[in-house]
């Protein structure tokens, strides 16, 4: 969906608690972070004039001068706790570095979404982590192997490897395919169908749940690949929703997924902001809590970076949003066309929400395309998994304390983002271009 920046932010004011982690430190004092350097100011003018109504569109304004901050930002004292590695390295005071940072980059020459979507998500406490790479002033003042040791610990915590797809089943599975895919007149979608339904009877949950995406893709897809553009309704209806469905919808535990394409209900009525899908717990036919958003773009978005990283800024902010309202963990899903990439957002120390891009998926097309989402089960189940076990409501005797803070208000957010794009750039991978 498209987006202008001024739906994206909003004052957070709840307080609450993060999860444990295994290897990181927690203490009172701690050591500054050693070689840490606050960056030369090498922001990079390139491609200042190009695509400049895609940039309007992203930022929600016509003027193409860059403005000063007019609503004061503030990041917050540096937090007494601290968050260290067993090393002895203190991530809370670089992050806090970083941070200022990024304010005075804000300050002095607005952001751009696309290059520097890090630094963006660093004014809301939400800390990027992912395999595509970092933000050059992150890197230098934390290091290249801190960044990518604490992403690695926190996939490692909540993305279990143990976690995989019944590797019988799978081989069950993957004979149906084969036949279907190769035209095998003694496989019909039907047999498919009832093969698949056999198994089901002693298939756990998760297997289950995986069965019924494989289920789906016999329904849904054609035998072999279509020349036409996939435009993105027939993207969510034919291709998403048979794999993220039963991937995230559970209504006997009152964990729904639904399209929504609606304003979220954990925003205020001034935000108007509109996920295109979520993930909600509703409790009592009343409490309803979001667990997860989604967005999607239809592949021809794929090198308009603009636009696909404004929708994982605002997935960011929803996920750190539905934290500040008592829930563990959010899961962000975000496809640009056939490739799904999943973040979870979590919260591991005060004013510390890790974005963590856990796992991508690639949407089959057709039969022949379907092997390709075979290989990709037990990276399936693994999320699942994630997605059951952390994202919850936190209980009554884990309550919300003052760990959070706030996010980017709707005007300090417009202020902040560079009214010029810079396409060339982009901070994540979130689909292949050539």
């Amino acid at each position: 969906m498209e987006a202008t920046a001024g739906r994206l932010g909003r004052e957070i004011t709840n307080r609450m608690e993060r999860p444990a982690s295994s290897t990181l430190v927690v203490s009172d004092t701690a050591a500054p972070a050693s070689g840490a350097s606050t960056g030369g100011d090498e922001d990079g003018d390139e491609n200042m004039n190009e695509d400049e109504d895609e940039a309007s569109i992203a930022t929600g304004r016509s003027s193409l001068t860059p403005s000063a901050v007019p609503d004061k930002i503030s990041i917050g004292d540096l937090p007494v706790e601290r968050l260290t590695t067993q090393s002895g390295f203190d991530i809370t005071a670089a992050w806090h570095q970083y941070k200022e940072l990024s304010l005075d980059k804000a300050n002095r020459h607005n952001l751009y979404v696309a290059s520097e979507l890090q630094k963006l998500m660093s004014l809301s406490h939400i800390m990027l982590l992912s395999s595509d790479g970092y933000d050059k002033d992150m890197i230098n003042i934390f290091g290249a192997d801190v960044l990518e040791d604490f992403y690695l610990e926190l996939r490692d915590k909540y993305l279990i490897k143990a976690i995989k797809f019944d590797p019988d089943m799978f081989n069950e599975v993957k004979n149906i395919v084969e036949l279907l895919k190769d035209g095998d007149k003694t496989m019909t979608r039907t047999k498919a169908h009832m093969s698949l339904a056999s198994m089901l009877e002693n298939a756990g949950s998760r297997n289950a749940r995986i069965l019924h995406i494989i289920f789906n893709c016999i329904s849904k897809l054609p035998k072999t690949e279509k020349s036409y553009v996939i435009a993105e309704t027939e993207l969510i209806t034919n291709y998403l929703d048979p794999i993220l469905s039963p991937m995230f919808h559970d209504p006997d535990s009152n964990r729904l997924f639904r399209w929504l394409n609606q304003k979220s209900s954990m925003y205020e009525a001034e935000t108007n902001t509109r996920p295109d899908g979520g993930m909600s717990l509703v409790e009592q036919l009343q409490d309803v809590y979001a667990l997860g958003f989604v967005e999607v773009k239809a592949s021809c978005s794929a090198k308009k970076y603009v636009m696909t990283h404004m929708d994982t800024l605002r997935l960011s902010m929803f996920c750190k949003t539905a934290l500040d309202n008592n829930i563990k963990c959010a899961m962000a899903v975000q496809a640009v066309g056939t490739h799904v990439t999943f973040f979870l957002c979590t919260i591991e120390a005060e004013a510390l929400y890790p974005f963590l891009k856990i796992g991508r998926l690639d949407v089959p097309t057709s039969f022949e395309s379907l092997p390709i989402l075979l290989s990709q089960l037990d990276t399936c189940a693994r999320i699942m998994n994630a997605y059951d076990t952390f994202c919850t409501k936190r209980n009554d005797k884990d309550p919300a304390c003052p760990l959070t803070r706030p996010s980017l208000t709707q005007s300090q957010l417009s202020d902040v983002l560079h009214e010029l794009n810079r396409n060339a750039t982009p901070s994540l991978i979130l689909a292949p271009t050539i």
